[in-house]
């Protein structure tokens, strides 16, 4: 038997009508996904970038997205049923005129909620090791997290070159000027097993990220399927975490 766990509820909102209402509210999202979602925008704050907004919709196509990885063993943009990340986002019901993707696997596994967003952001949660790397490279050691990096350059990044801010594309994506709204979409597969991709070995990961960036979406938002689900398990069920057994 499989579970599944799909990291949400944090709290219920009942009524969300646009983006901008739906940006503190964080319905459905797992403390995870906000920790994440914060590193973000203090990121973009570091850079002089606008903040993102929460956005549910996003967040629903996010988290389809890591699940049908975990469920199908594979890990890419190109969906099972080959879909895009465009057209996922499409169907989530956010009429994008501009959009993007990230996604990450194995990190933060059975890591506390802060942790896990830090490894996943940063390819550790360890912030001595960050320091040590900045201070070999003549850059300052930060007290915070809110600060790492805030003298880097991006052939810097690219020279730490772990988590999502190493990997030039995803940092890219995460300090993309025009993107107002985000969605962070994170499942647990405890009993994920290796498989085999384009001829190669890889895996298990245990843990399936996927980011939703996206912009030009003024629509009224409606409640994301995984809210529908997961009131009903809370009323018929008086559950605090959506899982699901295959």
């Amino acid at each position: 038997m499989r579970v599944l766990l799909i990291k949400h509820i944090t709290a219920l909102t009942f009524v969300c009508l646009t983006s901008n209402a739906c940006a503190s509210s964080f319905s459905l999202w797992s403390t995870e996904e906000q920790e994440v979602f914060n590193l973000v925008n203090q990121q973009r704050s570091l850079n002089n970038l606008n903040v993102l907004n929460a956005d549910s919709r996003l967040q629903d196509a996010a988290t389809t997205h890591s699940l049908d990885m975990a469920l199908n063993n594979y890990f890419s943009h190109t969906g099972s049923d080959n879909s895009t990340a465009s057209q996922r986002i499409q169907a989530a019901g956010y009429n994008w005129n501009f959009a993007g993707e990230n996604i990450a696997a194995g990190y933060g596994y059975n890591l506390p909620a802060i942790n896990a967003a830090r490894s996943v952001m940063f390819g550790t949660d360890n912030l001595s090791v960050i320091n040590t790397f900045s201070s070999n490279n003549g850059k300052q050691t930060v007290s915070s997290w809110d600060l790492v990096g805030a003298d880097w350059d991006s052939a810097l990044w690219d020279s730490w070159h772990q988590g999502w801010m190493g990997s030039t594309g995803h940092r890219q994506t995460i300090l993309t000027a025009g993107f107002t709204d985000l969605g962070v979409g994170l499942v647990v597969d405890n009993t994920d097993t290796s498989f085999t991709q384009d001829n190669t070995l890889i895996g298990p990961f245990y843990t399936y990220w996927t980011q939703n960036f996206a912009a030009g979406d003024t629509a009224l938002v409606p409640l994301p399927t995984a809210f529908w689900l997961l009131l009903s398990a809370l009323m018929s069920l008086g559950l605090v975490r959506k899982s699901r057994e295959i």
